[in-house]
């Protein structure tokens, strides 16, 4: 039994990379997107705190900050800086798991969103501290509301399409004892 267990975990955690590097693929093709058009989502943000609002332990925090930075240095993003808010963004919803394990989907959303928008923010704010050029704050800000946007899509996504249903209670077969 212990077996299987660790296999599926670690199922779900080779299944979480390929899922991010499917992702980074889609971004990195050349769609002929041209200037002066609204600034996309940050699909790849939304994916992961949807992930871990189900699944909190698939997501050991190595393999999350090496994904992650993989991320950062393919999309051509400060080395760290994204990776190290989205760490310290899963950890905040790690810490509050087992509070938030069993919440509709329309308060998810916006914890979710209060999340990247705090995740936005605090990665406008490092930039600018350290005077790295960057968008526009209108641009930040459609970006958040975006992410905050297609958060839902991602929550059915990674519930429905990659399987991740949420940790079961304590006491609930397959919870913590």
């Amino acid at each position: 039994m212990g077996e299987v267990g660790a296999l599926r975990l670690w199922s779900y955690r080779v299944l979480f990379l390929a899922a991010v590097l499917g992702l980074v693929l889609v971004l990195l093709l050349p769609l002929g997107v041209d200037a002066g058009r609204l600034p996309g989502p940050d699909v790849i943000l939304a994916f992961t705190l949807a992930w871990a609002m189900r699944r909190a332990d698939h997501l050991p925090i190595v393999l999350l900050a090496a994904a992650m930075l993989a991320v950062d240095f393919l999309l051509m993003r400060p080395p760290g800086l994204m990776a190290a808010l989205t760490v310290v963004a899963v950890e905040v919803i790690r810490r509050r798991e087992y509070q938030w394990r069993d919440l509709p989907l329309p308060v998810e959303w916006l914890i979710g969103g209060a999340i990247i928008a705090a995740v936005s923010v605090a990665n406008a704010v490092v930039l600018a501290l350290f005077f790295v050029p960057q968008a526009s704050l209108g641009q930040i800000l459609i970006r958040m509301i975006f992410t905050a946007a297609i958060y839902p899509v991602a929550a059915l996504a990674v519930r429905y399409v990659f399987g991740v249903t949420r940790m079961p209670a304590d006491g609930e077969p397959g919870g913590r004892t």
